[in-house]
């Protein structure tokens, strides 16, 4: 046989080898998309049979993030602390566990934890006619932190805007930033951030938004989630572990009309966040 045709015959061969192997790939991603259908299908009628609404279209897409681990940098907080204090002077600590910063504005504390809190004296941080929320974004930019808004709270003359920390525009459901306005002035602002080298850890950590719902009934079932009748949103992001190095885990934030719940990718543990 002419090596011409022996070509032609060998690449006939692999292009139908390949097709077959085409066809299998995609009857295997149908079936897959069949079932995970079929899930979040199921789930749906397990909570109405239990008297709790949730809409279909509510349901939102897998999660697409992994698991981080965070190795924590410190050099930033002399830089936070002048941004808004000013010429600030960093206190003495021997310690290494926490950071103090002192100016005629106020003061600062910074935490190996994350936790930090800034105190501003009278007419320290006035508003100079903007309003809380672009007063904030302001002072969150000079600080380098990227966060949004979460909720705001007002009274007779305080307003307190809480916002949450994102990485990457992934939020992170644990670490909460609260600004207190009193009056015209920025009167404080105590949170948790987190800053510093990212890398994976090779763990992977999978929960479908279905599976989420499954666990989160279960808790309902167990006592350890109050019994709601409506989920109102559902939504994915992370929660940080503050052990060293801090660890940024995948995690479902389920919205109930008797409060907000986090189901862990890792440990399926569901946990509050007030």
């Amino acid at each position: 046989m002419e090596w011409s045709k022996l070509k032609s015959i060998i690449i006939v061969m692999l292009l139908l080898v390949n097709a077959f192997l085409l066809v299998l790939v995609m009857q295997r991603e149908g079936s897959e998309i069949q079932h995970a259908e079929v899930s979040k299908q199921q789930v749906i009628a397990l909570l109405e049979e239990n008297g709790i609404s949730f809409r279909p279209e509510n349901l939102p897409a897998d999660i697409s993030f992994s698991m981080l681990e965070i190795t924590r940098v410190r050099d930033r907080e002399d830089a936070m602390a002048q941004s808004l204090l000013g010429d600030a002077v960093k206190q003495d600590n021997m310690s290494g566990i926490s950071a103090s910063y002192l100016s005629d504005a106020g003061s600062a504390d910074f935490f190996s934890t994350g936790k930090f809190s800034l105190t501003f004296s009278a007419e320290g941080a006035p508003l100079d006619g903007m309003t809380t929320e672009a007063h904030a974004a302001l002072c969150l930019e000079k600080l380098g932190i990227a966060a949004t808004l979460e909720r705001t709270a007002q009274t007779a003359e305080i307003t307190e805007l809480t916002y949450c920390q994102t990485w990457n525009g992934v939020p992170v459901y644990s670490n909460r930033i609260v600004f207190r306005y009193d009056d015209h002035q920025l009167e404080s602002i105590d949170g948790t951030y987190l800053d510093g080298v990212p890398s994976q850890t090779g763990n992977s950590v999978s929960m479908s938004a279905a599976t989420a719902l499954v666990t989160f009934f279960a808790g309902i079932n167990s006592g350890a989630v109050s019994v709601c009748a409506e989920i109102q949103t559902m939504s994915s992001g992370y929660l940080a572990q503050s052990a060293q190095p801090n660890t940024l885990v995948p995690a479902w934030r389920i919205v109930t009309d008797t409060g907000d719940y986090y189901v862990s990718t890792e440990s399926s543990e569901i946990t509050m966040i007030l």
